[in-house]
């Protein structure tokens, strides 16, 4: 069918995903991958989700990319620790620097 975006994802050389959008007016739910939930785990565990545009536009920028596995920042008492505005690329250029 038409989609309107093509993404794709590869975790490994054996398992990679294809993931294909369409814009609607009404969502039955939306995904909010910001604060505990980890957007790259989901694309393993869902075979259909919805998000804002804003929040499909910055999925990654929540754990830096995959980064944040790297600092012990996917454990769920970090990521409460660190609180929601915390969790993002430009508190990982801070740490890096």
């Amino acid at each position: 069918g038409p989609y309107d975006f093509v993404d794709g994802v590869v975790f490994s050389p054996g398992e990679h995903y294809l993931v294909l959008g369409e814009f609607c007016d009404q969502a039955p739910y939306t995904s909010d991958y910001t604060y505990l939930k980890i957007f790259y785990r989901s694309i393993r565990e869902r075979s259909e989700d919805y998000l804002t545009v804003r929040d499909y536009l910055w999925r990654w920028d929540t754990d830096w990319f995959w980064c944040s596995k790297n600092l012990y920042l996917q454990n769920p008492l970090m990521r409460r620790f660190l609180g929601r505005k915390r969790l993002n690329s430009v508190t990982y250029q801070k740490v890096m620097r």
